[in-house]
């Protein structure tokens, strides 16, 4: 939803954030967990735990200055006149509860796994790409969170080791195909970071 919101805001926007930066609302009082299932805080979450909702912002200010001409649900950009970077999306549907944000301890997600055609007109045949992605399992410490069987409070080990599997995963080096395309798979709210080399 992030890359869909700011790609339609692009043209009429300098800047803008989430309402709410943390996981932490001013109006629920002092919560008592740090990590929740059906949380929709954004950002990084208490003690620094990036959230993929914040690890899109990284890919999206990976992009560059000048847009380029994409169609879908993509932001194409040339960085410093040279290279080119596009954010791919799968925008999914998350019904939010009526009621406090963040009350309900489910979140559903109506969505399917998309098998994207990505073509990138002017590029070489074959040419060597570099791939980032971010979702609900890559970029995310709730994989992680869960192993730990969802604790409430973290031990200064755990909040180590979720701030590590919180980080967005290194590059996958790929290739464009002879017709200059290239195959990216994502799950419901999906993001991937496609930077050509």
């Amino acid at each position: 939803m992030i890359a869909h919101v700011v790609a339609g805001c692009l043209p009429h926007c300098h800047a803008m954030s989430h309402w709410t930066l943390s996981g932490t609302y001013e109006e629920l009082g002092v919560l008592d967990y740090l990590l929740k299932e059906g949380s929709i805080g954004y950002g990084t979450l208490i003690q620094g735990i990036a959230l993929p909702s914040f690890n899109t912002y990284k890919l999206l200010h990976a992009l560059g200055t000048e847009r380029l001409a994409a169609q879908g649900p993509v932001l194409a950009s040339r960085r410093d006149g040279k290279s080119v970077a596009a954010l791919l999306w799968n925008l999914a549907d998350v019904p939010q509860a009526a009621g406090i944000p963040g009350a309900s301890a489910t979140r559903v997600v109506n969505g399917e796994t998309k098998r994207f055609q990505v073509q990138f007109a002017g590029a070489r045949p074959r040419q060597s790409v570099r791939v980032r992605f971010v979702d609900q399992e890559r970029g995310s410490p709730l994989p992680a969170w869960r192993d730990l069987g969802s604790p409430q409070y973290i031990k200064p080990d755990q909040l180590k080791l979720l701030r590590q599997r919180a980080e967005i995963l290194p590059a996958q080096q790929l290739h464009l195909d002879a017709a200059r395309q290239l195959t990216v798979e994502l799950p419901p709210e999906g993001v991937a970071l496609i930077e050509l080399t």
